[in-house]
C-alpha cells in the first residue's frame, strides 16, 4: 500500500516553490484585507451608531481602541515613546514571520502544513495590527464575548494571531512526533 506524501511532487521545483510563496502571501493579504475592512466598518458604523448585540447578547460588537498590547495590557501606561516602540516591535514581528515564511516555502521545505498555514495567519494578523498602530496610534478592537467572565475585546487580526499560534504549535508537535518515530523505524 502506497502512502501519500504530505509534500506534493511539484513543491520541489522552482515553479512550485514560487507558486507556494505566491499562494501563501496572497492568503496573508486576504486575511490582512479582511481585518482592515472589518476595522474600517467598526470605525464607521459602531462608532457612529453604537454597539450591536448578537447571539442573545453573548457577542457584542462595540468600537474600542487599544493603545497597549494584547488583552489591553499596558493601555494606561504612559512611558517614553510607547507608540514608537510598539510599532517597532510589531514591524519586527511581521518582518520576521514574513522572512521565515519566505525562506520556508522558497527553499521548498514545507514541513507540516499546519506550520506553514500558521505562519500565513500570523503574518496576516500581525500586519493588520501593525497598520492600525502606524495609522491610528492604537488598534481597533470591536468584538466582545460576554460569557460571564471578563474578557478583553479583540479584532479579526487577534483571531488570526491566535489561530496562527495554535497551528504552529500543532505543526511543531507533529514534527516532534515524526522525529521521535524515525529512530524507532530504523531499528
Amino acid at each position: 500500500m502506497t502512502r501519500l506524501s504530505p509534500v506534493p511532487r511539484w513543491a520541489g521545483t522552482r515553479t512550485g516553490r514560487l507558486a507556494s510563496v505566491l499562494a501563501a502571501f496572497s492568503l496573508a493579504g486576504v486575511l490582512y484585507a479582511s481585518d482592515v475592512a472589518s476595522k474600517n466598518w467598526a470605525e464607521s458604523e459602531l462608532r457612529r451608531r453604537g454597539p450591536r448585540s448578537l447571539l442573545g447578547g453573548m457577542l457584542v460588537l462595540h468600537y474600542r481602541t487599544n493603545s497597549g498590547i494584547a488583552f489591553g495590557l499596558l493601555q494606561a501606561e504612559l512611558y517614553f515613546k510607547k507608540r514608537e516602540r510598539l510599532i517597532a516591535y510589531s514591524a519586527a514581528v511581521s518582518g520576521a514571520v514574513a522572512l521565515v515564511l519566505l525562506l520556508r516555502l522558497g527553499l521548498g521545505r514545507l514541513g507540516p502544513w499546519p506550520t506553514s498555514l500558521g505562519l500565513v495567519a500570523l503574518l496576516g494578523g500581525s500586519a493588520g495590527n501593525l497598520r492600525d498602530r502606524v495609522n491610528r496610534g492604537g488598534v481597533i478592537d470591536f468584538i466582545d464575548v460576554e460569557l460571564g467572565i471578563p474578557w478583553p475585546a479583540f479584532n479579526l487580526a487577534d483571531i488570526y494571531l491566535f489561530v496562527g499560534i495554535c497551528l504552529c504549535a500543532v505543526g511543531l508537535w507533529r514534527a516532534y512526533r515524526k522525529d521521535r518515530a524515525a529512530p524507532a523505524q530504523k531499528a
